[in-house]
């Protein structure tokens, strides 16, 4: 109050006059209208656009949408200029005003007098005009709260994507996942935008409601989030994406640089383990087909999967993945259900040995190995042993690397499809660990014709 009192006696000694409407000389926590914005220091802050300018916007941004309505897309190039300035200076108090303006800005002609309206330029009039004080895209934190979530994306140019979760007090979640044909092709600008959006989708439920740190290894990404503008319509576009999904789950991210060393999603956007295959879907189609009609069930667990290779709804995969049964498929109970194996060949001797000790039903893959000790323990087991074609007719590799399958020419697949049951007592002599890394190279088979199976049973 004394400060108050000083300023007027001031004001009325230098013989100037304060205009009514000017200023705001009562202690407030929230200013109505200074310089064009509403200003709240409760809580975080918030600076505002007042509806008084929201109504002014809105009346120039259909005036131009009417005009694009009779014209065919063609305004007034002074009204769209009119619009710009207008909503530039809104810029402090709305954080999308670059994205929602670079369309628009681009559709400017600038020695003509009018102007034609692109669609993303049309979809961001629209955009303005429902803007209002209640918009969700008015306001603007003064004070941010701090980070309580961090993510890392990443994105290979061959491979894939992958992102890596840090929540604190619990274990790092990490998921990865591999590029279509499609998306294959695109510059590594637009994958790593695209990992952005696929990493916060996936980690969604643990985002929503929180404040993130984003960690990126590519400066153009970086700056295309950070200013929310990019020269690229295919950018611009994986950016709206990018918003609607923070928009959706009330993210608040802070984007922030890091080495590509450093990053922990290089990681799972490389995924190319030699284990990473599956057989082809003609190949599977058909063995599934046959397990449903030996067993008389149809299979309806994986322990040995991941989101893209699975063939039941109840499977295992060590990469994180919500829809999941577990991390690892030697913890199920395979006793209860028809269980697809297509296990690690590096996992194959505790498999074999937990389906010699607890029982189960299903059909296992593996190579024919003779040299391992778990060969022998799986050539015991009764059921129907099946020829698989070789490796280049049958595996489909899920990254363009090497995998074990191909790794040796004369790789033999084998698919034993099995019923075992549960010894009496849990006394059965447990099968010693042999080192998975002995090198060995299987025989060649006889050429025969691949277009049938060949089969026999062991009962």
């Amino acid at each position: 109050m004394r400060g108050k009192t000083i300023i007027e006696e001031t004001f009325a000694a230098s013989g100037l006059t304060r205009a009514p409407g000017k200023g705001q000389f009562e202690p407030t926590q929230v200013l109505v209208d200074h310089l064009g914005f509403r200003i709240s220091s409760k809580g975080s802050g918030l600076i505002t656009v007042p509806e008084q300018r929201c109504y002014h916007l809105r009346g120039m941004d259909r005036t131009l949408l009417c005009q694009s309505a009779r014209g065919k897309r063609r305004v007034r190039t002074e009204e769209m200029r009119k619009f710009s300035g207008t909503a530039v200076s809104c810029m402090e108090a709305v954080p999308q005003a670059r994205l929602r303006l670079r369309s628009i800005f681009d559709a400017q002609e600038e020695w003509f007098p009018s102007s034609t309206l692109s669609r993303a330029a049309l979809r961001d009039l629209q955009w303005w005009s429902t803007f209002s004080s209640k918009h969700p895209g008015n306001g603007a934190l003064i004070w941010p709260p701090l980070p309580t979530r961090a993510i890392y994306t990443d994105a290979s140019g061959r491979t894939g994507f992958g992102s890596v979760l840090d929540v604190p007090l619990e274990a790092r979640r990490v998921h990865g996942s591999f590029w279509s044909s499609e998306k294959m092709q695109q510059i590594i600008c637009v994958k790593e935008l695209k990992a952005v959006k696929l990493g916060l989708i996936e980690h969604a439920t643990a985002l929503q409601g929180h404040t993130v740190l984003l960690y990126q290894d590519n400066m153009a990404v970086v700056g295309c989030v950070r200013n929310l503008t990019s020269t690229s319509q295919t950018m611009m576009v994986e950016l709206c994406a990018v918003l609607k999904v923070l928009d959706e789950f009330q993210i608040r991210f802070q984007i922030v640089y890091i080495h590509s060393e450093l990053n922990p999603a290089d990681a799972p956007s490389h995924l190319c383990s030699t284990d990473l295959w599956s057989l082809s879907p003609r190949i599977q189609k058909q063995l599934l087909v046959r397990t449903q009609r030996e067993l008389g069930s149809a299979v309806n667990m994986d322990a040995f999967a991941c989101r893209r290779s699975k063939v039941a709804s109840i499977y295992a995969t060590p990469l994180h993945d919500p829809d999941a049964t577990g991390t690892d498929g030697l913890l199920l109970d395979w006793s209860a259900h028809t269980t697809w194996l297509n296990p690690p060949w590096e996992l194959l001797e505790q498999v074999v040995d937990k389906i010699v000790t607890q029982g189960g039903k299903g059909v296992i893959i593996y190579s024919q190995w003779p040299l391992q000790r778990w060969f022998a323990n799986v050539s015991k087991l009764p059921g129907l042993l099946l020829k698989i074609p070789p490796p280049r007719f049958s595996v489909v590799a899920h990254h363009p690397g090497r995998v074990e399958t191909r790794c040796n020419h004369a790789v033999q697949l084998l698919a034993l499809v099995f019923q075992v049951s549960a010894p009496p007592t849990s006394t059965a002599p447990q099968v010693p660990k042999v080192d998975s890394r002995n090198v060995w190279r299987p025989q060649r088979w006889a050429r025969e014709s691949w277009s049938k199976w060949f089969s026999h049973a062991r009962r």
